[in-house]
């Protein structure tokens, strides 16, 4: 016999919790009633697998991307350099003085962790999350593996006005 946990009413009937399983009693020989008292666990269970599936892929609140990487760039770096855009992963705020800092901070860990001799800083931008780059096949290679930074990596090509 298993114990559950119960809590009186005010009316004088005992409350199983909804951490209670269900009851199960016999009516029939070979059939099974459940009563209606004790479903909530399975809800509860639920819930909570639905709160560790977004924990996992959303991670710090911040809700992480699939990395985009323009074909062209790839066609571009296994010929030698390319100038391109990266644009990176800034947390939304309306302050605008915090979203320029955010955007900074963000600047500085690519920059960091970019080869130095592989990558050239072409323009930091301070109201927008990008940077314009100049790399190489190690230096695209080292963005691939920011997915926590880094959203996207576009060509930056001049365009022929129309």
């Amino acid at each position: 016999m298993t114990r559950l946990a119960t809590v009186s009413s005010a009316a004088g009937g005992a409350f199983r919790g909804p951490w209670a399983l269900p009851q199960c009693t016999r009516r029939r020989p070979g059939r099974l009633r459940v009563n209606s008292e004790g479903p909530y666990i399975v809800h509860a269970l639920a819930l909570l697998l639905a709160q560790v599936v977004v924990l996992i892929f959303c991670g710090s609140g911040v809700a992480q991307a699939e990395l985009v990487i323009d074909p062209n760039v790839r066609a571009l770096v296994q010929a030698g350099r390319a100038r391109v855009l990266v644009t990176l992963q800034v947390g939304e705020t309306a302050n605008e003085t915090l979203r320029e800092q955010a955007i900074h901070r963000a600047q500085d860990t690519v920059l960091a962790r970019l080869p130095s001799s592989h990558a050239s800083v072409v323009r930091r931008y301070t109201s927008i999350p990008m940077l314009a780059l100049d790399i190489d096949a190690a230096a695209l290679h080292a963005l691939e593996s920011m997915t926590d930074v880094v959203v996207a990596v576009t060509s930056d090509s001049r365009l022929k006005p129309q």
